[in-house]
C-alpha cells in the first residue's frame, strides 16, 4: 500500500527550489522526451528513469519513471501508442511527475502550498505541479518519500546537462546506453557522478490462464454452435471514482464483448481491480455461451486478452484472433462512456 505520509514545509521548499533550477536550466534544450536519464534514489536505491519534457515547446516538466515497471510502461507509451486505445496509456504510466502549467491547472491545494512557501509565479507555464502517477489511478499528490526522491531528479537533471556540455559523457544515438546519475555518501554528504550504463528493456509476462474444471468444459464443449463473431477488450474509463475524500480516485475497468455483425454489446461488467480482469472476462463470455451458444470466433486485441482467453478457447474449440487494434469496439467504449 502507498505510503500516505504527507511531505513537510522543508521538504516542500526544497522541492519548489529545484522545480525552479531545473526550470532555469532549460535541460530541454539539449535533451528530448525520448534521451532517459536514470537516477539512482539514494533513500530508497531504486532507479528512476527521467524524462525531460519540453524540446517541442509546448509542454515542460520531467517525469521520473520507477523502477523496471515504470520503465516498462514508459516503452509501451513510445513504441505501441498508434496501437493502443484512447485510454489505455492509464495502465502504464508509473511516475512521479513535476510539469510547468498555467495557473488555472493548479487545484485550491496546490496554489495553497505555494501561498504557504512564500512563493510567487506568473504567466504561461510557470508554475509548478508536483504529482504521482500510478497505473489506474488519477493523478494525485505526492508523498514525502516521492517529494525527496523528485527534488534529487530535478536536481541532478542539470548536472547532467553539464557533464554532457563537457563531453564527460555522451548520448548514444542508438538508446542501447543511457546516462546514469548515482550518489555515495561522503560522511554527511552526497557526491553525484555521471555514467553511461546498457539500457535494459524490461518485459512483462502474463501467466495464460488455464482452464481446470471439466464439469464446465464438457458444458460448454456441448452447447450449439452459433455463427457469430465477438469482439472482447477491457479498457479503463476516463471519469474517475472518489469512494472517499481522503482516498486516491480511480478510473473503473470496463470489460465490454459486441457482436461483430450487428454492432451491439452482448455483455459488459465495469469494476476497479485489473487483478479481477480474467474472472470478468471468463465469467462473461461463459453466460454468453451458455444463454447464445458457442461462437465462431472471438476477437482480441494487446497481451492480456489472448492470456486470458487462449486455454479457454482451445479446449472449447472456438477460434481466437489476435489483432493490433479493433476500431469497432473502440466506438462502443466511446458511446458506452459517453452516458457515463
Amino acid at each position: 500500500m502507498r505510503n500516505k505520509l504527507k511531505p513537510t514545509i522543508d521538504q516542500l521548499s526544497d522541492m519548489y527550489a529545484a522545480a525552479a533550477a531545473f526550470k532555469q536550466a532549460e535541460p530541454w534544450t539539449i535533451l528530448y522526451d525520448i534521451d532517459l536519464i536514470a537516477i539512482d534514489n539514494p533513500e530508497s536505491g531504486e532507479r528512476g528513469y527521467c524524462s525531460i519534457m519540453g524540446n517541442g515547446g509546448i509542454h515542460y516538466g520531467l517525469g521520473v519513471y520507477l523502477g523496471a515497471k515504470g520503465l516498462f510502461g514508459f516503452n509501451q507509451m513510445l513504441e505501441r501508442s498508434s496501437e493502443m486505445s484512447e485510454f489505455a496509456f492509464l495502465e502504464y504510466q508509473d511516475n512521479i511527475m513535476c510539469s510547468f502549467e498555467d495557473r488555472d491547472q493548479l487545484t485550491k491545494a496546490d496554489y495553497e502550498q505555494i501561498k504557504a512557501l512564500g512563493l510567487k509565479f506568473r504567466g504561461r507555464n510557470a508554475w509548478p505541479l508536483f504529482r504521482r502517477y500510478e497505473p489506474g489511478f488519477y493523478p494525485w499528490h505526492i508523498n514525502a518519500d516521492e517529494c525527496v526522491f523528485l527534488t534529487h531528479a530535478l536536481r541532478q537533471i542539470p548536472a547532467v546537462v553539464s557533464d554532457l556540455r563537457e563531453g564527460n559523457v555522451h548520448l548514444d544515438p542508438t538508446m542501447d546506453k543511457i546516462i546514469l546519475r548515482q550518489a555515495r555518501k561522503e560522511g554527511d554528504q552526497l557526491e553525484w557522478e555521471s555514467r553511461e550504463i546498457e539500457r535494459i528493456r524490461p518485459t512483462r509476462t502474463l501467466h495464460p490462464v488455464q482452464i481446470t474444471d471439466e464439469r464446465l468444459l464438457d458444458s460448454i464443449k456441448t452447447a450449439p454452435a452459433c455463427d457469430m463473431i465477438l469482439l472482447t477488450d477491457i479498457q479503463y474509463i476516463s471519469e474517475a471514482v472518489q469512494n472517499d475524500k481522503e482516498d486516491r480516485p480511480y478510473f473503473p475497468r470496463l470489460m465490454l464483448i459486441v457482436e461483430k455483425q450487428s454492432d451491439m454489446p452482448v455483455g459488459f461488467e465495469m469494476y476497479q481491480d485489473i487483478e479481477r480482469d480474467a474472472d470478468v472476462v471468463l465469467s462473461k463470455v461463459i453466460d454468453f455461451v451458455q444463454a447464445h451458444g458457442r461462437p465462431r470466433e472471438i476477437q482480441v486485441r494487446g497481451e492480456r486478452m489472448p492470456a486470458i482467453l487462449a486455454d479457454f478457447c482451445q479446449k472449447a474449440d472456438i477460434k481466437l484472433t489476435v489483432f493490433k487494434q479493433l476500431k469497432p469496439i473502440d466506438r462502443l467504449f466511446k458511446v458506452m462512456t459517453s452516458f457515463m
